[in-house]
C-alpha cells in the first residue's frame, strides 16, 4: 500500500471525527467508572434472577430486588440517625477487634 492510499484511508468528514470523539469520550467515562469501582473494591452485579448484588463489602454479597433496594435507600436518613444515636454501642467493621475466644480457635 502506498503512503497516499494510507492517507486516503484516514480522511474523515467532520461528522465522522465528531462521532469518533464522542465514542472516545464515552469510553473514557466508562473506564473512569470501572477504575473507581475497582479502587473502592465494591462492585455491582445483576443476578440471573434480576436482583442487584453489591460485592466487596463483606465476605459474601448483599443482594436485593430493585423494589427492596428502593425501600432500603428510602430509609437512609433513618438509618444514619439511628447509627448516630447508638454510635457508642456499634462496632465498625474496620475497627473490629479480635476477642479472646478468637485466639482460642487457632
Amino acid at each position: 500500500m502506498s503512503k497516499a492510499s494510507k492517507k486516503d484511508d484516514l480522511d474523515l468528514t467532520p461528522a465522522q471525527v465528531a462521532a469518533v470523539m464522542a465514542e472516545l469520550a464515552e469510553s473514557k467515562a466508562e473506564l473512569a467508572k470501572l477504575k473507581s469501582e475497582a479502587e473502592s473494591g465494591v462492585t455491582l452485579k445483576t443476578t440471573q434472577y434480576g436482583a442487584l448484588q453489591i460485592l466487596g463489602i463483606r465476605g459474601g454479597y448483599l443482594g436485593f430486588y430493585s423494589d427492596e433496594w428502593e425501600k432500603i435507600l428510602g430509609l437512609g436518613d433513618r438509618i444514619r440517625a439511628w447509627c448516630e444515636d447508638h454510635d457508642e454501642i456499634l462496632t465498625k467493621a474496620e475497627s473490629y477487634a479480635k476477642t479472646p475466644a478468637d485466639d482460642r480457635k487457632k
